[in-house]
């Protein structure tokens, strides 16, 4: 019963924490264009403070080594609400976009700081066996639950106009619940459950799965700063545009990441992603190239789709994790492996994101950039067909240890 409501916390948190990531991810590039009037290239340059903290994440998350991973995840979620209701009070013209970064720094801070504990709390409380498939509903709930966020930014702007205050406040009281949930789990997490944390994990072993990660947060970059730049500035799509995308996203998620998390656990974490880097080249060629081949009015339809397909196929990145998983030594080292993972990601993204922003305002077109993206792409599809996987069957997720036992049994009774 106690491991039950456990779930039931974590997916709660989770949840909660997804509404406001949908309300943050459908507003923040129209926030950015609107209210600061970027260029490509300011927007590109905007990634260097906001993607900082994602680069310090393992000094972050080894900082807090002594942390429970729920308590850490109240700390990460206190964060975003800090950073979300700053961002509505504070930063409301052009003439603030000093306090605007320091705030979007925070938020950042603690969206990049929740990553590696949220996947390490999913893979700890999933069956060794079943763990695709667990990620995979967890997946689709999250998804769900983003659909709320994206909802609100739907009706708020809709009938408000561009009310960009309000939703992030709504957002702000959101995250700050998620942070009370993760306190309330930290309580009850099982002690079979905490587990001490090495600062920084660095073995042979975890080679691969850190270089599909350094090739993931270039790819993801990409994607995150130029996508919906793309729908913004050359098609002059507004709030609600994106919103409506991101519901279509999310739904998607919803109904198919259960599904991509089972095929995980059965064709293994190879298959699914070379077929995300398949995919993702297809979708950086209509970023880039859907106007030049296509009407005005299909082109549109092709850069929609490409950004639904980009925003699901985040969701296929679970198999990074459940990789890391069966080839880990030990429990132990899934949090600072994942930490370090998110640290080197960022390493990647952040001159990325500088680069194509350059490159953007050097050329005076999005194609080069996304050629680039297309051949990261690959990199993928060529990185993830070098998975191999020799499982170990570690001894904590056999049979607990005695004193864990007894606590256990303690606890029932």
């Amino acid at each position: 019963m106690k491991l039950n409501r456990t779930i039931v916390l974590f997916v709660a948190a989770m949840a909660l924490l997804s509404v406001a990531g949908g309300i943050f991810d459908s507003t923040s590039n129209n926030y950015y264009a609107q209210t600061f009037h970027m260029t490509a290239e300011q927007r590109g340059q905007l990634e260097l403070p906001r993607e900082f903290p994602g680069f310090m994440v393992a000094v972050m998350s080894g900082a807090l080594f002594f942390v429970a991973e729920a308590y850490v995840g109240a700390i990460a979620a206190t964060l975003v609400a800090f950073g979300m209701i700053g961002l509505a009070l504070f930063a409301k013209s052009a003439d603030q976009y000093g306090q605007m970064l320091v705030l979007l720094i925070v938020w950042s801070a603690g969206t990049h700081l929740l990553m590696p504990v949220s996947q390490s709390l999913s893979l700890d409380l999933a069956e060794q066996e079943s763990e695709g498939e667990k990620l995979g509903k967890l997946g689709s709930l999250r998804s769900g639950a983003a659909i709320v966020g994206c909802v609100v930014v739907w009706v708020c702007f809709g009938l408000l106009g561009n009310v960009f205050h309000i939703t992030f406040i709504v957002g702000a009281v959101i995250a700050a619940l998620s942070a009370l949930v993760m306190i309330v789990l930290g309580a009850v997490m099982p002690p079979v459950h905490r587990h001490a944390r090495p600062k920084l994990v660095l073995r042979r072993r975890y080679t691969l799965f850190y270089v599909l990660s350094a090739i993931f947060g270039a790819r993801k970059q990409v994607f995150i700063t130029f996508g919906p730049w793309v729908l913004i500035i050359l098609y002059n799509q507004g709030a609600q545009t994106i919103a409506k995308l991101q519901i279509v996203a999310t739904l998607l998620g919803v109904i198919l990441l259960p599904r991509v998390g089972r095929l995980i656990d059965t064709w293994g974490e190879r298959a699914i992603l070379m077929a995300d880097g398949a995919v993702m080249t297809l979708v950086c060629l209509s970023y880039g190239f859907a106007q030049d081949v296509f009407s005005p009015g299909f082109a549109l339809s092709a850069v929609c789709a490409a950004y639904v397909a980009d925003q699901f196929l985040f969701g296929v990145q679970m198999a990074r994790a459940t990789y890391l998983s069966k080839i880990a030594e030990s429990r132990a080292d899934i949090g600072g492996a994942l930490s370090l993972s998110t640290s080197l990601d960022h390493a990647v993204s952040i001159p990325i994101a500088m680069l194509g922003g350059w490159l953007w305002q050097a050329t005076g077109s999005h194609r080069l950039v996304f050629l680039i993206a297309a051949g990261i792409a690959v990199l993928t599809f060529l990185a993830s067909s070098f998975i191999r996987i020799e499982r170990v069957v570690r001894p904590e997720l056999v049979e607990p240890p005695e004193q864990a036992r007894e606590d256990m049994r303690g606890e029932a009774l």
